[in-house]
This record gives structure tokens, C-alpha cells and sequence, in this order.
């Protein structure tokens, strides 16, 4: 997490549209854009990236900034 609170996530700048069927504890069903999930394999190896590196990847990264 940044000094400013921000924080960021892996992102899959060439998937379009979003996806479903997440149930949450409440009940609800969630729905997120498909470039915030990655295949298994793909997010494994951003993590190793990680932790290989100390520090995300420049690409196919996203700053998340809150508020």
C-alpha cells in the first residue's frame, strides 16, 4: 500500500465486458469488469513477479486510490 493510502490490483487491459454469479456473504450478486480478473496461471505469475521483483508490475497494473 502507497504512503497515500492507494493501493492496486492486476489487470487484463485486452478483456472486454464483465461477469457475474459472484454471490456475496449478504446475498447479493456481484459483478465485476473482466479486465479486473486474471486466469489462474496469469495471476500466479504476477505474484511470483512480486516476489521476484519487490514491487508490481509496470504492466497490466492498475493504482487503486481510494475515496
Amino acid at each position: 500500500m502507497g504512503a497515500d493510502g492507494s493501493a492496486g490490483h492486476a489487470i487484463d487491459d485486452g478483456a472486454q465486458g464483465t461477469s457475474g454469479g459472484y454471490l456475496l456473504e449478504n446475498g447479493q450478486e456481484d459483478e465485476y469488469a473482466d479486465r479486473d480478473t486474471l486466469a489462474l496461471p496469469d495471476a500466479l505469475s504476477v505474484v511470483e513477479w512480486i516476489l521476484i521483483h519487490g514491487a508490481a508490475p509496470e504492466i497490466g497494473w492498475s493504482i487503486d486510490v481510494p475515496g
